[in-house]
């Protein structure tokens, strides 16, 4: 799935390394050398990223044009031997580890996270878009954000309008993208919808607290009356974060009541105990984790993280009295069974 978007980020890439391995080059002309420097960024430069593998090796020499300057590199061909070790790597390491090791790099480069964004937009292949767009996450250009808002709304492609929609979802930092966001949360485009949740939760948009208040309510709707599944199950996990007494209320509730074991699974992990709370609320939070751990009826992946933070929660001695000796005992022997 990824292969397609390997490419683009290994063109991407080496454009760059090569920019960085030949910034000095002398020029030859009339037998004079003179220092040229290549500048860090060239504007009108542009990698191909439509390439679907690593340059060609040179076929032999050229006989250079008689009036043409002759360029000679400090080094013979240096980055011919990086973009070899580009090709091992993509040999001997996983697809996986080589794609996110590269999609890191492009985080920090705006220049780089643009033409990722142009494959994004250009592509037929949903594949792709959907590699893209792991690559656009925490943008720095404001130009490059403005660009997907403004693109959403007359996007006619549905799976790049999706992969736009989940972008935003990693960009809320931008006012305007904020803005622009409440509007699809509040489409009747259950697929559009769930992309749009992304990686969006509560806990990452806390600062805009205005924000919050306004979507949280959508949320809460979605988990319960979601068009589909995913939609249920996106909708309840963006809700980690929200730690408001009425929040807790509606993940419990779910966790304890919902039909579906997947919702309850994405409650559990939603809920403040799960990922640190306020120990003064524990004693109150840990209770539904106690019932969830010893119902029979719910599934061992679940009683099983259940047990692991009940124990870990209960190991400080100013709570240790939340559970009983046996139930102490019980819960280890449970998290220790083969699953």
């Amino acid at each position: 799935m990824k292969n397609g978007i390997l490419c683009v980020l290994i063109a991407v890439v080496s454009c760059f390394i090569g920019v960085a391995i030949g910034h000095r080059i002398r020029i030859r002309t009339d037998g004079r050398q003179v220092e040229h420097k290549v500048p860090d960024h060239q504007p009108n430069s542009k990698p191909n990223l439509r390439s679907e593998g690593l340059p060609a090796k040179e076929s032999g020499p050229v006989s250079p044009s008689p009036t043409a300057p002759q360029v000679e590199s400090d080094a013979t061909d240096n980055s011919s031997p990086r973009l070899k070790v580009i090709d091992l790597l993509r040999g001997v390491l996983s697809e996986d580890k080589v794609f996110w090791a590269l999609r890191n790099a492009v985080l920090q480069d705006p220049l780089a996270q643009k033409g990722i964004l142009e494959e994004l937009m250009t592509t037929a292949d949903p594949h792709v878009m959907e590699a893209a767009r792991e690559c656009l996450y925490g943008l720095k250009d404001p130009e490059l954000a403005r660009r997907i808002v403004d693109s959403v709304s007359g996007e006619m492609n549905a799976d790049r309008k999706a992969s736009l929609a989940f972008v935003m979802s990693m960009n809320l930092h931008f006012d305007f993208v904020r803005s622009s966001y409440e509007a699809i949360l509040g489409s009747s485009d259950a697929r559009l919808v769930e992309s749009a949740i992304g990686r969006m939760c509560i806990q990452n948009v806390d600062a805009y607290r205005d924000f919050t208040m306004r979507v949280i309510p959508r949320l809460r709707e979605l988990s319960v009356q979601g068009e589909t599944p995913a939609l249920r199950e996106a909708a309840t996990s963006a809700l980690m974060g929200d730690q408001s007494q009425e929040g807790v209320s509606f993940l419990e509730d779910r966790l304890l009541n919902d039909p579906d074991p997947r919702i309850q699974s994405r409650a559990l992990y939603a809920l403040p105990i799960a990922y640190g709370m306020d120990s003064r609320k524990l004693p109150d939070q840990i209770r539904p984790w106690i019932t969830v751990a010893f119902d029979v009826n719910r599934s061992d992946e679940i009683r099983r993280f259940a047990a692991d933070r009940i124990l870990m929660v209960t190991s400080d001695i100013r709570f240790t009295g939340l559970i009983t000796d046996e139930q102490r005992a019980t819960l280890k022997r449970m998290i220790h069974k083969s699953p």
